[in-house]
């Protein structure tokens, strides 16, 4: 029997819309996108989901907000430069309560938390209490409420929030991994490198580390196979241009 998932957070759309640049806006110094292709996938919490159910190892669900964030990004087909983006419903709605038994009954619980309203501190507290085993990534600063965590993901930029309760942060060493983008991970003073490679799009990649985390620590792996692993699929995502499903890196 699969496993059990459940990805609780901020649902939003991607869209790209890929075009051609060939003139400068007379009216202001921009230049003028011709529109040629646009690509749409779940975003934010949802692209998480996406990736976990692409590998077809877990049975995966997913809870969050009805209408959906939405974030359209405007790029230059030939050199994939991100011109604009635009973003809409970027406040949500909070949940509407957490029922404790649907979290304890699934094998695992992933939080993917963007910090735009639909969790707060306490729902969250609420969550990893009642998790088997709970996995976060969040744009929270990180306090007490983070506690209960079993595994909590941040970037470098975050891990540098002057909001973190630094004594908070003192008691994560076990629980906490800061991605470093090109060189890798950190967790509990060790640094895991990655191999180098040539960057074509970084948007999804810390989805596609957490998922291929959690991914590994629900087969049984060790946490230091599991941050070798993540760290493999994050690089090779950010060598395809828009977001690359997890399942599409493994095969």
């Amino acid at each position: 029997m699969k496993k059990k998932i459940l990805v609780v957070g901020e649902f939003g759309i991607d869209s790209f819309v890929y075009g051609r640049i060939d003139r400068l806006n007379p009216e202001a110094p921009t230049p003028i996108l011709t529109p040629i292709e646009t690509r749409e996938n779940w975003g934010m919490a949802g692209n998480t989901f996406r990736n976990l159910q692409s590998i077809n190892k877990f049975d995966v669900y997913f809870l969050g907000n009805e209408t959906p964030a939405k974030k359209v990004r405007y790029v230059d087909e030939k050199s994939n430069y991100i011109l604009m983006r635009v973003d809409w419903n970027d406040e949500i709605e909070r949940i509407k309560g957490i029922d404790e038994e649907y979290i304890a009954s699934f094998d695992a619980v992933v939080i993917s938390d963007y910090n735009k309203g639909f969790l707060e501190p306490d729902d969250i507290s609420v969550i990893a209490r009642s998790a088997k085993i709970s996995f976060m990534d969040t744009k929270k600063a990180l306090d007490t409420w983070a506690l209960g965590i079993d595994y909590i993901k941040i970037n470098e930029k975050e891990s540098k929030n002057p909001k973190h309760n630094e004594c908070t942060l003192s008691n994560l060493n076990e629980s906490l991994i800061v991605t470093l983008g090109g060189n890798g991970a950190r967790y509990n003073g060790k640094h895991y490198p990655t191999e180098p490679a040539n960057v074509v799009d970084v948007v999804g990649a810390g989805d596609t580390f957490m998922s291929a985390f959690v991914a590994s620590i629900m087969s049984k792996e060790s946490i230091d196979k599991a941050i070798e692993f993540a760290n493999q699929c994050s690089s090779e995502a950010v060598k395809r241009r828009g977001v690359t499903l997890l399942g599409n890196i493994l095969k």
